[in-house]
């Protein structure tokens, strides 16, 4: 056995990608190993006379094997790969063609196959186009990462905010089903991929999968893949994204828009792991955790018959429900920080018209108007006007009259959230020169600031 990290004149590929050379003669692995090295892969050789079996237990992203080996059949070897690694490519070569193997690569999903004696050119041809139909079905891991650190916690200040991101850390390890419902725009799939990065699974893949934008006469051969030649169209295998996410988390957003002959299909799926691909009759098996998402009311639907009681009972092993934005006002201001960026500086006023505004599109919409205004402004300065004309506040807005206390305790709390953004600003942000220029005490101030979700030194 040989098991070499192969170092290249080329930079590496990013991230290196695992190679499996499986042939019972010495000179065959030695030679695809000197026509492929320069492209920085990491080669591991297998011989099944001496290697132990363990290899092939490890993850590969492309399998190159040979069909006839003493004592060993290439497809049984295949089979046994895929068990552990099931989205490498497979690469079959062998110095006896015949058409009845060729066929029974065709249908074991093959990637492709080469009859010896092959030049450089054809196997690392091969190699290339093998490696881009894998990173085809699963996420670059790098890109993974970067999607991971790059997804924030539910930023806000409010009573609301701070249970939910408690909750997700409390239920993030259990091996639980998730149901998270809100109305458009509320944070729901930032939640979900939170719960995926904060458990044991953050290191595989969390796919998201809105399931009202697929049309619903691809929606099962999206979840569960099809054979070639399942219907017409069909001329390769499809992995489907059960099979795909096989390790991690499964999103899947608004789930109230599945058809109800596929929620008894995902039903099974989350009973017992078991699904089978369209046209095949093999079952196969997948270990993914499930978090859906609906803007919709199921407990409704579900007592109309619209959605499956069993189905439903089964999703919310914990029901996370987000309040939109408008009843977590406290959440509005951090947001607006977030989005505008730390270098903005909005003028007297400004605040205001954020926490005067109900935002029905909720966080999506604010952190559109965010966008558009510091895309608008030619300085750092945000001003009032901007402001109103990206969210289209009516005129007649500031004409509506509301109880006493209730305008009384509305107007104060935009007066604070004005009048400390504007000193903080004024004294660069450090606490005690805001206190000086206050006239108050430094610690009264602090907790103001602090219950306010103002940034502060």
């Amino acid at each position: 056995m040989l098991n070499s990290n192969l170092n290249s004149d080329h930079e590496k590929k990013k991230p290196e990608c695992s190679i499996l050379i499986a042939d019972d003669e010495y000179m065959v692995r030695a030679l695809i190993t000197d026509m492929i090295k320069k492209d920085g892969y990491i080669i591991t050789h297998f011989d099944p006379a001496e290697s132990s079996s363990e290899l092939l237990k490890k993850s590969y992203d492309v399998i190159i094997i040979d069909i006839y080996m003493p004592g060993n059949d290439g497809f049984q070897l295949h089979a046994e790969i895929l068990k552990y690694s099931p989205l490498c490519q497979c690469i079959m070569i062998t110095g006896n063609p015949d058409m009845q193997r060729v066929d029974q690569s065709i249908d074991a999903g093959i990637f492709s196959f080469l009859v010896k004696p092959f030049s450089a050119d054809q196997i690392r041809f091969a190699v290339q186009g093998a490696i881009r139909k894998k990173q085809l079905l699963a996420p670059d891991p790098i890109e993974a990462i970067r999607q991971k650190d790059s997804v924030p916690s539910l930023i806000g200040s409010s009573e609301h905010t701070r249970s939910i991101n408690a909750l997700i850390k409390e239920i993030a390890p259990l091996e639980i089903p998730v149901l998270i419902t809100g109305e458009s725009g509320t944070g729901k799939e930032i939640v979900a991929r939170n719960i995926h990065n904060s458990s044991a699974r953050s290191s595989k893949t969390f796919m998201a999968i809105n399931c009202g934008v697929l049309p619903p006469s691809l929606i099962e051969s999206e979840l569960f893949g099809h054979a070639a030649g399942a219907f017409t169209g069909a001329s390769k295998i499809k992995h489907g994204f059960f099979e795909v996410a096989d390790g991690g988390t499964l999103f899947l957003d608004e789930i109230g828009e599945l058809p109800l002959d596929l929620q008894s299909r995902l039903l099974r799926v989350l009973d017992n792991g078991e699904f089978m691909r369209i046209g095949e009759t093999g079952t196969r098996h997948t270990d993914v955790r499930i978090i859906s998402a609906t803007n919709r009311d199921l407990e409704t639907m579900r007592r109309e018959g619209r959605f499956r009681d069993d189905l439903f009972f089964r999703l919310k092993g914990c029901r996370i429900n987000l309040e939109p934005l408008r009843n977590r006002r406290d959440d509005i201001i951090p947001l607006v920080k977030m989005f505008l960026g730390k270098t903005a500086i909005m003028e007297p006023g400004a605040i205001g018209l954020f926490l005067g505004y109900d935002w029905p599109g909720n966080i999506r919409e604010l952190r559109m108007a965010c966008a558009t205004i510091k895309g608008r402004s030619n300085e750092r300065l945000i001003t009032q006007d901007l402001i109103r004309k990206t969210i289209g506040i009516p005129a007649s807005a500031s004409n509506v009259i509301t109880s006493y206390n209730k305008s009384k305790s509305e107007i104060l709390q935009k007066f604070e959230q004005e009048y400390l953004s504007t000193i903080l600003q004024a004294a660069d942000g450090n606490v005690t020169r805001a206190a000086i220029i206050a006239d108050m005490d430094r610690k009264n101030l602090r907790d103001k600031i602090k219950h306010a979700g103002l940034d502060i030194k």
